[in-house]
């Protein structure tokens, strides 16, 4: 990441790019973070994508399949606590 604008964590499949995220896991600082839109799964061209808000953290998840964005997200968790709120 260290050639992108931005630098975050990134985990996604070992063909993406290192600074787009189509399909995969990113992690922001919450203090930082600008969405596109709400943090309800939506599609965004040809991949759904969604976040969740984790103390001082953003999970963002994105993948072709939208069962799969929102099975990640619903598991996000901070230090074994309850689900965070969308």
């Amino acid at each position: 990441m260290s050639e992108c604008e931005f630098h975050f964590e990134q985990w996604g499949p070992p063909d993406s790019g290192p600074c787009g995220l189509n399909g995969g896991v990113a992690f922001y600082g919450s203090a930082t973070f600008d969405p596109k839109h709400g943090p309800e799964v939506q599609r965004e061209g040809t991949t759904w994508d969604g976040y969740v808000h984790a103390g001082h953290y953003v999970v963002y998840a994105s993948d072709a399949d939208r069962d799969i964005v929102q099975k990640v997200l619903d598991s996000v968790r901070v230090n074994g606590s309850k689900p965070p709120t969308r």
